[in-house]
């Protein structure tokens, strides 16, 4: 499912959910893959689904953002570099507007919030290069979710599925088999 940030992405994800177990797909058989924004849609929708009907069988997250004020800082800090500083006010007002507009509060879309206390076995991916969701933000949210995170050196954003030892897929096989798939 296409993510690009806002409230609608994760019903999304939840309605697909629910649109598999309403044809008898079982919670434990589904597992979410996503990357960047929608590694951060996929954590919030997770905290939705298990609040109303429990833990799905896993989710592989590559480069998930920790939160939207965060994910906004960084992703100024890739494209300005060093002068990112000149848009920090225009980057407070527009996340503000935003949720003005949207009827949302920015402070709330918190893929590290909603990773706490998560039952669904959840296994992340990252790079150490990576500028636009750093390894800071990313391990804060394996930390919260206690989740094995894999970091591979040298990589930049959503680089370390495709440099990792065997590519992408061997890394979720091997997640997948300890999750009995």
């Amino acid at each position: 499912i296409p993510c690009t940030l806002g409230a609608h992405e994760q019903w999304d994800v939840v309605s697909a959910v629910r649109f598999l177990e309403a044809n008898g797909v079982s919670r434990d058989r589904i597992v979410l893959a996503a990357a960047s924004q929608g590694a951060g849609v996929a954590l919030l929708a997770l905290r939705d689904l298990e609040r109303a009907g429990g833990p799905l069988g896993g989710a592989l997250l590559e480069s998930p953002f920790m939160d939207l004020r965060d994910a906004a800082r960084n992703d100024l800090r890739g494209t300005l570099g060093g002068a990112e500083w000149i848009a920090r006010p225009a980057e407070r007002i527009a996340l503000w507007r935003a949720g003005r507009i949207a009827g949302f509060d920015p402070d709330a879309v918190s893929p590290l919030k909603a990773a706490g206390g998560l039952r669904t076995p959840l296994a992340l991916l990252t790079g150490d290069a990576d500028t636009i969701t750093p390894l800071p933000g990313v391990q804060a949210v394996a930390a919260a979710a206690h989740a094995p995170l894999t970091v591979v050196p040298g990589a930049g954003h959503l680089e370390a599925g495709r440099q990792i030892a065997g590519g992408w897929k061997a890394w979720a096989d091997a997640r997948l088999h300890v999750w009995g798939f």
